[in-house]
């Protein structure tokens, strides 16, 4: 089956070559799920459990040709298959794309991605770093996005050091979902958290709320004045 949903690209990044692939996938919608009663961390422990059975996949993989040039700060976002990944993707507020997220440093020339992921794959549950062609690994991948901060906002060396500092505490994967927590951390709340602590800028990423819980969408992380969506593709 071909790439079939969209391709979309900045005109800066250059072509982008599309070669044939197979995705399986089952829709599945949590928009039918409308009562308020429902606890939200109730709900959030529910999606972190469900994520629990998906895996990462280490064949399969996304070739680099596919990828514009990644830069050190950049944040790489998937859309897994399945309806677990779905339920993720519903929590953000205004781009229910994507449902996980990861932030590229490059090292040695070669960009891994530091994010945090629970699962049957990271059993401990601790910050993950792996390489690219790893996260962008497409058997269980239905989309693959990156954006990026505009010049001038991130101090590369800074981020950098903050990135490297939360993985050398290995920090939990943080099931429920609580920001004001720091030994535990969910995706996009370990970006937001590194990069906050970098720009010392608090109004740079809003946060979403719901039911009276502050959180950090993935959309959020790039939904801002001062960031754009690069790349993204939807199979």
């Amino acid at each position: 089956m071909f790439f079939k949903k969209e391709i979309q690209q900045d005109i800066t990044a250059g072509p982008v070559r599309v070669g044939n692939t197979s995705v399986g996938f089952q829709p599945y919608d949590l928009r039918s799920i409308k009562s308020n009663r429902i606890p939200i961390l109730l709900l959030f422990t529910f999606l972190y459990l469900a994520s629990c059975r998906q895996k990462i996949a280490t064949t399969q993989q996304a070739t680099p040709a596919h990828w514009p040039v990644l830069q050190t700060g950049d944040i790489v976002m998937r859309a897994g298959t399945g309806p677990y990944s779905n339920a993720l993707a519903m929590l953000n507020a205004r781009d229910k794309t994507w449902s996980h997220c990861g932030i590229v440093v490059v090292e040695d020339g070669y960009p891994f991605v530091y994010h945090s992921i629970g699962g049957e794959d990271n059993p401990d549950m601790r910050l993950r770093r792996d390489s690219v062609d790893v996260f962008f690994a497409t058997r269980y991948c239905k989309g693959m996005g990156v954006a990026r901060f505009n010049a001038g906002v991130l101090d590369t060396t800074k981020l950098v050091s903050a990135i490297h500092q939360y993985y050398d505490r290995h920090p939990l994967f943080d099931m429920h979902f609580d920001l004001a927590t720091d030994d535990r951390l969910y995706c996009s709340e370990f970006i937001y958290k590194v990069i906050i602590r970098t720009t010392a800028d608090t109004m740079l990423i809003p946060t979403s709320q719901t039911q009276g819980k502050r959180y950090v969408g993935i959309d959020d992380l790039y939904l801002s004045p001062r960031a754009r969506l690069m790349w993204k593709v939807l199979l």
